[in-house]
């Protein structure tokens, strides 16, 4: 059976190589188990392509996780240029992703042995023509396609959003009761057409003490959303 170790120390131990790479790996590992069992893979704040000319997009610094847990951290912006016309030929539609990559980095020749001192954790931000694929392995952040004459669409500072996977928060079942929620803080805007359907309602989900008087009005009653199969027989009662 497969067992979490730290390092554990005590005086006059000796260390080797292999003791400090585990102890970086079991807190790496630790916490991408914490994202990903916490959250959907996506994009956080930032990480906006935007137009930046006519053949170049730039993708804003941000935050993304993976379906791994990994944190992808993008500190500057980042421009793509699209000039190159066998690559992204016109009409092509682009998909711009961002994706965790690490090397080492910061060589040093100190003690006389060269080794690299560091881990960079620096992302692949990509545009691309095929497909991404949508599994949370990279992150897709925005896509358009280009015009005919093979220029990125819009204007200066236009932002890109369709197909964008943005991150999520896991919500246990029954995790969310009308304690966390504030007076009024569903409203109709929030709720898409049809996101509330049978299926999601328990038997007596919604009964005369959760309905304050006047609460429904005809403001919050689209044309024709109360319908004669959706009232269970002898549920309107004292009119």
């Amino acid at each position: 059976m497969a067992d979490i170790k730290r390092l554990h120390y005590f005086n006059h131990q000796f260390l080797v190589e292999a003791d400090f790479t585990d102890e970086q790996s079991y807190h790496l590992e630790m916490r991408r188990r914490l994202n990903a069992a916490l959250h959907g893979f996506g994009a956080g704040d930032g990480l906006a392509v935007t137009r930046s000319g006519d053949t170049e997009v730039t993708v804003t610094a941000g935050t993304a996780i993976d379906r791994s847990g990994r944190e992808l951290v993008l500190l500057d912006d980042r421009v793509l240029s699209l000039a190159d016309s066998a690559v992204y030929p016109a009409g092509a539609t682009v998909h711009v992703t961002i994706a965790y990559h690490e090397e080492q980095s910061d060589p040093s020749t100190a003690t006389g042995v060269t080794g690299n001192t560091r881990v960079t954790e620096r992302p692949e931000v990509r545009a691309v023509t095929s497909v991404p694929p949508g599994d949370g392995s990279v992150i897709r952040l925005g896509q358009f396609t280009l015009s005919a004459a093979g220029q990125v669409p819009g204007s200066s500072g236009d932002v890109f959003a369709d197909g964008r996977q943005r991150v999520s928060a896991a919500l246990a079942p029954a995790a969310v009761t009308t304690g966390e929620l504030a007076d009024g803080s569903v409203t109709t805007d929030k709720v898409a057409d049809e996101a509330v359907t049978a299926a999601k309602l328990a038997d007596n989900a919604v009964s005369a003490a959760k309905i304050v008087d006047g609460s429904v009005g005809t403001a919050e009653l689209a044309a024709g959303a109360v319908t004669s199969d959706r009232i269970a027989d002898q549920a309107v009662t004292g009119v």
